[in-house]
């Protein structure tokens, strides 16, 4: 089940804007938009091939900027090769993970 697409356009103080990568300044992280995008293709991927993918969003303390890019960091170090971590609204991160349950 997707997230609601009010979360991707939703802007907040630490997104600069949609289309740029990393707004958070951790590498392998991915704007809202470059997320909305990626989980739409896997969304036809599975549908395709009969695969499913996971979503799991994180809700950080937004008065936090320091944490939730502490957390990004930790998330992006954890996740398979093939997982995606983006940023879906400004306290909310997002891991997409293929092929998952």
């Amino acid at each position: 089940m997707a997230p609601p697409r009010s979360w991707f356009k939703k802007r907040s103080r630490w997104t600069r804007r949609p289309e740029e990568h990393d707004p958070l300044e951790v590498p392998g992280v991915l704007s809202a938009t470059e997320l909305e995008n990626l989980l739409s293709r896997e969304r036809a991927r599975g549908e395709r091939n009969g695969m499913s993918f996971s979503l799991v969003v994180f809700r950080i303390d937004p008065q936090r900027v320091s944490d939730l890019r502490r957390a990004t960091e930790i998330l992006v170090e954890r996740i398979r090769a093939y997982d995606t971590v983006g940023l879906v609204e400004g306290d909310r991160v997002a891991a997409l993970l293929p092929e998952t349950d």
